[in-house]
């Protein structure tokens, strides 16, 4: 038994609106918790990590140097997201 045309083409849209919606899902999942995760670790690099990684470090020369290994991670991380939109939107006209 062979269905129309028609009917094929629905069910792929929607199998395909439907995969899209789970990607789009996921996506927005996972940028949440990788954001949770920079926001936890800004706050412990603050509030602990001074005194865990620079016990020999002033305490606001400790802070800094916590954040500044903070600030190292998110700018790899930026770097990677620039890198990946360069490669997938720009590059590939």
């Amino acid at each position: 038994m062979e269905f129309p045309l028609a009917c094929l083409l629905q069910i792929s849209l929607y199998i395909s609106k439907n995969n899209a919606r789970k990607a789009a899902l996921s996506s927005f999942i996972g940028a949440v918790v990788d954001w949770y995760d920079f926001l936890v670790y800004g706050i412990v690099a603050a509030l602990i990590f001074k005194d865990q990684f620079f016990p020999s470090i002033d305490g606001n020369m400790g802070t800094l140097a916590a954040l500044a290994t903070f600030g190292v991670g998110f700018f790899i991380l930026t770097q990677f997201l620039i890198l990946y939109l360069l490669t997938n939107f720009v590059l590939n006209d």
